[in-house]
């Protein structure tokens, strides 16, 4: 961990997947790139609830997996809390 991280207590992770239902569940916000440009980003909850590019719109009904319910976090507190442990520590 970095001393930036350290003394400030943030940090990020860049996760970049093609697996929306992954994105949605561990993701706080998402970026969608088509052809190597950001045609939209946000909240995972305002991207994948309500998409406003086409393309993000394509994707999501392309995903597998019908009726999954995307932009809802399973995270659960005690993986929250695990979580928060590692970045103090």
């Amino acid at each position: 961990m970095t001393r930036a991280v350290w003394i400030t207590g943030f940090s990020g992770i860049l996760f970049i997947t093609h697996d929306l239902r992954v994105a949605s569940q561990i993701c706080d916000r998402v970026l969608v790139m088509q052809r190597g440009e950001i045609v939209e980003q946000g909240s995972v909850q305002s991207v994948f609830m309500n998409p406003q590019h086409a393309y993000t719109k394509t994707l999501l009904a392309a995903a597998p997996g019908r009726g999954f319910q995307f932009g809802h976090s399973v995270a659960t507190p005690s993986l929250n809390a695990f979580i928060d442990e590692q970045v103090t520590h």
